[in-house]
């Protein structure tokens, strides 16, 4: 890192501020460190988003499969579509998934400190807190550069601090990428393109000096004021909670024409008595004849209360989660319909993202394998099940399908079984000619109509 980049960060650190009516907004700076620091590891309501959803995320089902690139895009499609039963049928085109390979094997345990699960929720929580995040491949210590090293076996992968990783770009490609450094404690060490896996958030923020926008874009630099709200609605509510004081004031009416030393002594014992967070609640007595002021919450101090609510749910709106997971009181159907969208609108699309990173420098080396998400089997995806079963059953009961057209709809695979492949009609159902027709004594049917 050169001097002019050191400066500028280092100015970039401090606080910056912004010509409001009656007064200036202050905003802290959206560098990554501070992002970190200040948003991520001291802001509640950004801890519950974002370690929820990478929670969420690390548990999407995985696995290896072989490649083949028109069932994979057959099985997007279908999922993207909302078609869950022909997204089940694609992911059985592609084949039974490959138990026991060195690419399953590396996605399983990536590192002797990460298991999957952790792996792939450091990954996301980078990639929602920066924008970003860097993933080294370990190859060993082969001196082999170019393409050539992606046919080298990864031994193990480590997620990156993306604040601590620089990008050294090409001179004369505005869009390439020469190398990675990552700065450790005041050492750079180079890494290879070929070892880093850049997973980015698109960023429009074109510079040709700088080159910023090889860099991801974080939610919270176009949230900043929203977190500062939030940030400055929690300081004046624990002011306001520890500050609170007495409730009321008996007061003397009687005092008149104060010296400066009396005012003094009355000030004091009015914050020994009144303004102070060990009588919060009580009622406060002072000398002489008494008058009594309420120092109940102002609608002010509810209003303040209430706006909380309000920026906690822009806030989720920020990082495309609805506020419902998170609000208590929901009822039974928007809590479902809360964590069907969450899935849906962000989980899948973002899931499908890392796997093409993945697999665009994995796969190489491990030739005709690849790492996929698997929706079809989460919960969250099985409300729709449950509706597309009601419709098939009433279709295969009216003869309409057979049963090897409701299996394959379900997304099971069809039998060789002969009477699955036959139509049958409920035996409760009858034609309308025979509901007109009534029984006789001799237990025949005569036309009731007759």
């Amino acid at each position: 890192m050169g001097l002019l980049s050191f400066l500028r960060q280092t100015v970039n650190r401090y606080i910056t501020t912004t010509q409001q009516v009656g007064g200036r907004a202050v905003y802290p700076a959206t560098d990554s460190e501070t992002l970190i620091s200040q948003a991520y590891s001291a802001n509640a309501a950004i801890y519950t988003i974002v370690s929820y959803t990478s929670k969420k995320f690390a548990a999407v089902p995985r696995g290896v499969f072989k490649d083949d690139q028109k069932g994979q895009k057959a099985y997007r499609s279908n999922l993207k579509n909302g078609k869950l039963y022909e997204a089940k049928k694609a992911i059985k085109s592609i084949g039974d998934e490959i138990l026991d390979s060195e690419y399953q094997r590396l996605m399983k345990r990536p590192n002797p400190l990460m298991g999957s699960d952790s792996f792939l929720e450091a990954v996301y929580l980078s990639k929602e807190i920066l924008g970003e995040a860097f993933i080294w491949v370990n190859r060993g210590d082969s001196p082999v550069e170019g393409d050539a090293r992606y046919s080298i076996k990864p031994l193990e992968l480590w997620v990156l601090p993306a604040q601590y990783v620089e990008i050294i770009s090409e001179e004369n490609d505005f869009f390439g990428v020469r190398s990675y450094v990552l700065n450790a404690n005041g050492t750079r060490v180079p890494l290879f393109k070929e070892d880093v896996i850049h997973w980015k958030t698109y960023n429009p923020n074109f510079d040709a000096a700088t080159r910023s926008h090889l860099r991801g874009f974080s939610p919270l630099k176009a949230g900043n004021k929203l977190l500062t709200a939030d940030d400055a609605s929690k300081d004046a509510m624990v002011a306001m909670f520890q500050n609170d004081g007495a409730k009321g004031i008996v007061y003397n009416e009687t005092l008149d024409n104060l010296t400066d030393s009396q005012k003094e002594s009355i000030r004091g014992v009015v914050n020994a008595k009144v303004n102070n967070r060990d009588v919060k609640g009580a009622v406060a007595t002072l000398q002489g004849k008494w008058g009594y002021i309420d120092l109940g919450k102002s609608s002010v101090d509810l209003d303040l209360m209430n706006s909380q609510d309000m920026t906690f749910a822009r806030l989720c709106n920020l990082f495309r989660v609805s506020p419902n997971l998170f609000i208590a009181g929901q009822t039974r159907d928007n809590l479902r319909e809360a964590r069907k969208d969450l899935v849906t609108n962000k989980l899948m699309p973002d899931a499908l993202s890392l796997d093409d990173e993945l697999n665009r420098v994995l796969a190489k080396s491990f030739g005709g394998q690849m790492y996929v998400s698997d929706f079809s089997t989460l919960p969250e995806m099985q409300y729709d099940m449950g509706e597309m079963n009601t419709i098939l059953k009433d279709m295969y009961d009216r003869g309409i399908i057979s049963g090897n057209e409701y299996r394959s709809q379900m997304g099971w695979d069809e039998t060789e079984n002969a009477e699955h492949e036959q139509f049958f009609i409920s035996s409760n159902s009858v034609t309308l000619s025979e509901a007109a027709m009534s029984i006789d004594d001799t237990g025949d049917y005569t036309d009731s109509q007759q």
